[in-house]
């Protein structure tokens, strides 16, 4: 291991390229320690997964186009972490409270979507205005000498990259860009989402009976393709080609590759079947490959040619979680809606609900063997990578006896940036 840490080139930001035959930069990549099974079934592990990571991480929730106006808001159930409400301000500013009056914590918001001029709780009456701050106390008589300046909205952290929207508990936590550092420089198709602009095409959003990694992995490596995909994707994606780079924080980047166009034959997705393409795609070879975005600790970004789909999984208990992924593409404007996309929408839910019958029984077997362990392959280098910044955020004194890598640090050489 020294002797490649040695080699490495000093050059700032010099990508590191590992392929699926366990190769950087044409060199080997030492066999990776086994990833313990108890990870996924250990009560105390997935408790500090939620203290450690859900609570001090940047959570994708939503894009910038949910909220066109003064008013608009969207409200999102947080499963061990808490209810949340963005809402758009008389500034135009997008912000982000716990949708928890400040008096009985009843809601203040109960539609899961809408637009309002002020916030006013359920159970009291007690008014907010769009910036969070209280503003009218039903019978104020009841409360003499009440400072209402004292009493806002709990705010939470909400910034923004690529038009997308993220929300974090942990004021202490770096600023978003920060955090998600180099992934969002290299693939500036995505930063440059804003200036599209972009309209979503669709949202759907599933429980499925597994552990919140295993569904996460799921999506970050291309080993299960030939095999869980055979009627879809698997028709248009080389399963034996692609490469993926390291970053910072669990983050990454996989480049897949299609298929010669002569071979493709999936009917819901073919790089053909949709249009137009987004601005920003041009020149970057999305013909003969797509990009996967990894951001630690729970999304990725599909991009292809003509759309983005986000990949967001929430932990729901150990045994579940909650997969929402939301599609978004160049408005159409007033223009009635292309009908390539109905299709290309199709291709998308067949693929999910091929990984989503999968899960359960991933889940299930691993529950009845949880002391062995799992190897982890070439194709599978993004998902070791994505438990190393688990163990790192939680810290090693916090992990339960049994579930910790054996070696974190087998990756850090080759992380990019």
């Amino acid at each position: 291991m020294a002797r490649v840490i040695e080699e490495r080139p000093q050059v700032e930001q010099a990508p590191f390229l590992l392929s699926v035959d366990s190769k950087v930069n044409g060199q080997p990549v030492p066999k990776l320690p086994l990833i313990p099974r108890a990870r996924y079934v250990d009560e105390a592990f997935y408790q500090a997964e939620i203290d450690h990571i859900f609570r001090k991480s940047w959570l994708l929730l939503a894009h910038i186009s949910e909220f066109p106006q003064i008013g608009s808001y969207k409200l999102f159930d947080l499963p061990d972490l808490g209810p949340v409400v963005i809402v758009r301000g008389k500034d135009k500013k997008l912000r982000a409270f716990l949708n928890s009056c400040r008096h009985r914590g009843a809601t203040v918001l109960r539609d899961s979507e809408g637009c309002r001029n002020v916030m006013i709780c359920q159970y009291h009456g007690w008014t907010y205005n769009l910036q969070g701050d209280l503003i009218g106390v039903t019978n104020p008589e009841a409360f003499p000498d009440f400072d209402k300046t004292q009493y806002s909205l709990p705010g939470l952290r909400c910034e923004q990259w690529g038009g997308f929207v993220y929300i974090n508990f942990d004021e202490a936590a770096k600023p978003l860009l920060e955090w998600l550092g180099p992934v969002v420089e290299v693939n500036d198709h995505v930063m440059n989402a804003p200036d599209k602009p972009l309209t979503m095409l669709s949202r759907n959003s599933f429980e499925v009976a597994c552990n919140w990694k295993l569904m996460y992995e799921n999506f970050i490596e291309g080993y299960h393709v030939n095999f869980v995909h055979g009627p879809s994707i698997s028709k248009m994606m080389d399963q034996t080609k692609g490469y993926s780079e390291l970053f910072a924080n669990g983050c990454f980047s996989s480049y897949s590759f299609y298929r010669p166009r002569k071979e493709m034959n999936y009917d819901g997705n073919t790089p053909e079947s949709v249009a137009p393409t987004l601005p920003g795609m041009e020149g970057k070879d999305f013909d003969s490959k797509f990009i996967t975005v990894g951001m630690f600790p729970n999304v990725t970004i599909p991009a292809v040619k003509q759309s983005y789909t986000t990949f967001q999984v929430l932990p729901i208990g150990i045994d579940r979680c909650q997969f929402t992924y939301c599609t978004y593409v160049t408005d159409w404007g007033d223009a009635a809606k292309p009908s390539a996309w109905d299709n290309a929408d199709a291709g998308t839910n067949a693929f999910v609900q091929e990984d989503m019958a999968t899960m359960a029984c991933v889940q299930k077997s691993i529950e009845a063997a949880p002391d062995q362990h799992i190897p982890v392959g070439g194709y599978e280098i993004p998902l070791f990578h994505f438990n190393t910044a688990i163990d790192r955020m939680i810290g090693a004194e916090n992990i339960p006896d049994g579930c910790a890598l054996p070696n974190a640090d087998a990756l850090q050489a080759w992380v990019t940036r």
